[in-house]
């Protein structure tokens, strides 16, 4: 359920352009979900999805309360209707409309997204109102209700995730950026989008909505974009903002940011572990630049920042840490975990432990993605590994070593045998396999 800003029935059908069937009233609740329950109404979107067609639980939906019905289906009813031909086009048109004079940050890339957006979020509150995608809802659903969740606050950041050719220029669409970043284009999704130049292009579709300024990382193929009228500010630039210096600590990594746009440097200090955030918090801080946040100010909010529990936070298990990085994994992400769990062993006189999933969605480069993470752990040297999934015995024998389990229960067990307080152990999977199910049996474990 979303509580945004008031609207009428007669409001929301000229908005949608649709019919209104049925006694006006108002609301200031959305919903897509006939078991939501509100006390003075809301208004009940019928979306139909690839599993289920919200048609079927109008009914319910009205049962717990919904005032408004917008729906596909014209013959009359008992309750407030407003017909569309498309209920997915309405529910777009809706919360573009909400926005209103709200600035839009968008933020897409392969990786990095949620960490951007939560960066961008702690930056920039700092001097205006803020809003912003809820966790990781960036699809074309999940970006709406942020939509609509707009109560005319100074800025919402959006993040924008996809997994093929249209779907950001889809949300770009909804949303209209005012600034959009580009964390990275790497290897996710290459199942289905065939190249990481077809990846680039996918990602790059934010730009063809984006009213004013681009953040993107200083790469070539990058700097290969028609960014058009807008203007660009590439991210790691020796003539822009950069970061040459950086050492990680008991809680976090200090690094500097050199910004030569102000021919200004920074100390700054971020929470986390991955040497891989120093270049999203520089993402931040030019975002916080570029919105005359003052320099001071964007440290604070860097400072700030903490990590989601499943995107690299630090967990103390039994007697030994763990990073929970059991969100997802893709090739470039994988390598970055692996780069910080050495970093922080070497800070703190510790073994690695590295327990890993299959990265999905790779398609033909799958053989080679899985193998080219063993020959990474081979080459830093890393010893134990232990791995799950289908496709991670390649890990294994990327390395020439590990040990391949079937089962959570056969892996919780040989943690909780072999790893101890001289370890650091790293859980880090793609989201289908569920790794967090591993943390909570070691945590059931401890228990008993």
């Amino acid at each position: 359920m979303i509580k945004g800003k008031i609207y009428s029935a007669k409001g929301i059908a000229e908005i949608v352009n649709g019919e209104l069937i049925g006694d006006d009233c108002s609301i200031e609740q959305i919903s897509l979900n006939s078991k939501e329950k509100s006390v003075l109404g809301h208004c009940f979107f019928a979306i139909k999805g690839e599993k289920f067609d919200g048609e079927n639980f109008v009914l319910e939906a009205v049962k717990n309360g919904a005032k408004i019905v917008v729906s596909s289906k014209r013959e009359p009813t008992i309750y407030t209707k407003i017909y569309v031909r498309d209920t997915k086009e309405a529910l777009y048109k809706l919360a573009k409309y909400n926005i209103g004079n709200t600035k839009i940050i968008g933020v897409t890339g392969s990786v990095g997204k949620t960490t951007i957006k939560e960066l961008a979020s702690a930056v920039l509150s700092k001097k205006y109102s803020v809003s912003a995608t809820y966790e990781n809802y960036n699809n074309e659903i999940g970006v709406s209700l942020t939509l609509l969740g707009i109560k005319d606050e100074d800025f919402c950041v959006v993040e924008m995730g996809m997994r093929g050719l249209g779907e950001i220029e889809l949300l770009a669409r909804i949303s209209t950026p005012e600034i959009s970043i580009i964390s990275n284009a790497g290897t996710a999704h290459i199942e289905r989008l065939g190249s990481e130049e077809n990846i680039l292009k996918a990602k790059a579709e934010i730009l063809k909505h984006t009213k004013k300024h681009a953040i993107v990382p200083s790469e070539k193929r990058f700097k290969g974009i028609d960014y058009k009228n807008l203007k660009v500010s590439f991210i790691g630039e020796q003539k822009g903002v950069y970061s040459d210096w950086f050492n990680i600590e008991n809680e976090g990594i200090s690094f500097n940011i050199i910004d030569n746009n102000l021919n200004k440097e920074y100390n700054a200090f971020i929470h986390s572990f991955y040497p891989h955030d120093i270049q999203n918090a520089l993402f931040a801080y030019e975002l916080g630049r570029v919105c005359n946040v003052p320099a001071e100010k964007i440290i604070d909010g860097i400072f700030e920042f903490k990590n989601y529990k499943n995107r690299g936070s630090i967990q103390k298990i039994r007697n030994f840490e763990l990073i929970n990085d059991s969100y997802n994994a893709s090739l470039e992400s994988v390598k970055a975990s692996i780069i910080g769990l050495l970093g922080l062993c070497k800070k703190k006189n510790k073994i690695p432990f590295v327990v890993l999933g299959d990265m999905l969605e790779n398609g033909d480069f799958s053989e080679k993605y899985h193998l080219e993470i063993g020959a990474f752990l081979r080459k830093n040297n890393v010893e134990n590994l232990v791995t799950f999934g289908c496709l991670s015995q390649k890990i294994c024998e990327g390395l020439g070593g590990g040990i391949h389990f079937d089962s959570y229960e056969k892996i919780i067990d040989y943690l909780k045998e072999n790893v101890n307080e001289n370890h650091i152990a790293l859980i880090k999977a793609s989201r289908r396999l569920s790794f967090e199910k591993i943390i909570e049996g070691l945590k059931q474990k401890n228990e008993n």
